[in-house]
């Protein structure tokens, strides 16, 4: 189903207000949350690589792909997201970008139905059970209800699409993401870069770490770039945070062109 994207700086605003609301409220219950700001200048190098496409994998509302849509006016972005109550924001904000498709199914090794934990607060929904590490560190984040979704592997997806280079991937899957690459080594392996999310402890069961991670993607050939927005808890221990990771063609990166 094809979703749009509104390009709109009040939207912008509204994010930045509630996010402000939410730390005001943590921290009258004495919690803290704290992660980078979110600016512009950290997706600056997306204009430079010439993104053509863009898999927004986990896309949640549409957070990521409104900042992508700054830094690339004319890529096509295709958002996956499995939450029907999520997927449905993302219907109502694309109402005016024909470049924006959304999907309303998760993406994992192998095709079948599974029971998702949806989060109160749901970009902390997984695929995953969460660990009791998790809970501590973000209280707010302790209920959850089970939702039936679909997932689908990658690769089954990207062989009936057209994926116009160079591509960039993105994965904020919520300790998912070693299971979308084994399901994607193909498209994983046609990324001029890769952003994904990596944790530095067990935030969910049996979730890959930052470790296995990179890894994985520097033996398909990728290079770790970078790393930004760390996520700590509130004693300042860094959680996770977003790595990236840029393909051999990233010539202009690797030469500093």
């Amino acid at each position: 189903m094809k979703a749009k994207l509104v390009d709109s700086p009040t939207l912008s605003l509204r994010a930045f207000k509630f996010k402000d609301t939410v730390q005001k409220a943590f921290g009258l219950l004495g919690l803290e949350v704290r992660r980078k700001r979110s600016e512009w200048h950290d997706l600056e190098f997306l204009r430079l690589a010439r993104i053509k496409t863009v898999l927004d994998i986990g896309a949640n509302s549409g957070q990521f792909a409104t900042e992508a849509r700054q830094m690339l006016p004319d890529a096509i972005i295709h958002c996956f997201e499995p939450v029907r109550r999520e997927y449905s924001k993302l219907i109502k904000l694309g109402a005016k970008d024909p470049r924006l498709f959304a999907y309303n199914i998760a993406l994992g090794e192998e095709e079948k139905g599974i029971l998702m934990e949806v989060n109160d607060f749901t970009p902390s929904s997984s695929m995953l059970h969460m660990t009791s590490a998790h809970v501590r560190a973000f209280p707010y984040t302790a209920r959850a209800c089970q939702e039936k979704v679909r997932v689908v592997p990658l690769d089954s997806w990207a062989s009936k699409a057209s994926l116009e280079p160079p591509l960039l991937i993105k994965l904020d899957v919520q300790g998912y993401e070693d299971r979308v690459i084994r399901g994607g080594i193909k498209t994983v392996k046609r990324a001029a870069v890769i952003l994904t999310e990596v944790s530095f402890c067990e935030l969910y069961e049996g979730q890959a770490l930052f470790t296995d991670l990179y890894s994985t993607l520097c033996g398909l050939g990728f290079r770790c770039a970078g790393m930004i927005r760390n996520l700590c808890d509130a004693s300042s221990r860094i959680l996770s945070c977003d790595a990236i990771f840029v393909g051999s063609e990233m010539d202009f990166y690797r030469d500093g062109q």
